[in-house]
């Protein structure tokens, strides 16, 4: 998938890869955002055999984030933002770029 997504960023570079909520990516600072991601998550000991959980409302955000985890080698759990714990909802989104 990683070889995919570079040959699309090489093609098609600043033509939109993901729509969302009214808002866009191109290839290019998908690849780019995902990149600072990734370091970010190897700094934190993500990699492979690591288990990252996503917890965050279908935005152009998720697609950086799932494409940082597997740059960074590790697997994606995906999390409904809406999930409820003993009556409290979870925080909806937490970044760190």
């Amino acid at each position: 998938m990683l070889n995919q997504f570079a040959a699309a960023v090489q093609e098609a570079g600043e033509g939109p890869a993901i729509v969302a909520a009214g808002r866009s990516l191109s290839y290019a600072a998908l690849d780019r955002a995902s990149e600072l991601v990734a370091r970010k998550l190897a700094d934190l000991y993500a990699g492979e055999g690591t288990l990252v959980g996503v917890m965050t409302e279908r935005t152009v955000e998720i697609a950086v984030a799932y494409m940082a985890i597997l740059k960074a080698g590790a697997a994606f759990m995906q999390r409904c933002a809406a999930f409820v714990w003993s009556g409290r909802r979870l925080p909806a989104h937490r970044s760190f770029y």
